[in-house]
């Protein structure tokens, strides 16, 4: 029995629609994975970004290495 053209139409668009509807299922699937990527690479800056004015904190919070008496020493010579 041969296929009408009717058949051959139907099957094509039937092939369309699920193809569109893969596309579409992967564009959200992408469009979830990059809001995620977002959310964890903001918490990794923050991270980071607290953890340097730790770091700066706790550089200020120490005493100098030099005192005053070999600040001077090194002025003068």
């Amino acid at each position: 029995m041969a296929v009408s053209t009717i058949d051959r139409i139907s099957a094509a668009i039937t092939r369309i629609e699920a193809a569109s509807a893969n596309r579409a299922t992967a564009a959200d699937a992408l469009t979830r994975r990059h809001a995620a990527l977002r959310t964890r690479m903001a918490d990794a800056i923050a991270a980071l970004d607290e953890l340097i004015v730790q770091t700066e904190n706790d550089a200020s919070d120490e005493p100098s290495a030099v005192d005053e008496t070999d600040a001077e020493d090194a002025h003068d010579g």
